[in-house]
């Protein structure tokens, strides 16, 4: 359960919004189609953030397709979308990835990070 978290989490983070809970149940039931559906229609407009770049030039690399890593400045494209949710969660190529577990070990040092900093800014001081 808690490892599915991270994985949702990053995926909040590599898309820059949140992810509908409702369609996690759809990944466990191996049908990311509608969660792909979803992220193109509410990215549209939208390109990568700086997590996404990186993440999106690493999976380039692993899987030998360098059209992943381009138009990275454009909006969002429905292959770039796809290949992400499959890589996240593990989904078509069932091979777990360096890329992910790099950009999972990162993404727990940055998220405690941000959670003390978001203590200590709520801290009322005396």
């Amino acid at each position: 359960m808690f490892e599915e978290l991270e994985k949702i989490e990053l995926a909040e983070e590599v898309f820059g919004t949140d992810f509908p809970v409702d369609l996690t149940e759809g990944l466990t039931v191996n049908n990311p189609h509608e969660v792909v559906d979803y992220f193109v229609l509410h990215l549209k407009g939208w390109g990568p953030n700086p997590v996404a770049a990186d993440f999106l030039k690493q999976l380039a690399t692993k899987r030998n397709r360098p059209a992943l890593a381009q138009g990275l400045h454009d909006s969002w494209r429905r292959e770039q979308i796809a290949a992400v949710i499959q890589e996240i969660f593990n989904i078509g190529d069932r091979s777990a990835g360096g890329a992910l577990q790099f950009r999972l070990e990162n993404h727990a040092a940055r998220s405690l990070a941000v959670a003390l900093l978001l203590r200590v800014s709520t801290m009322t001081i005396p």
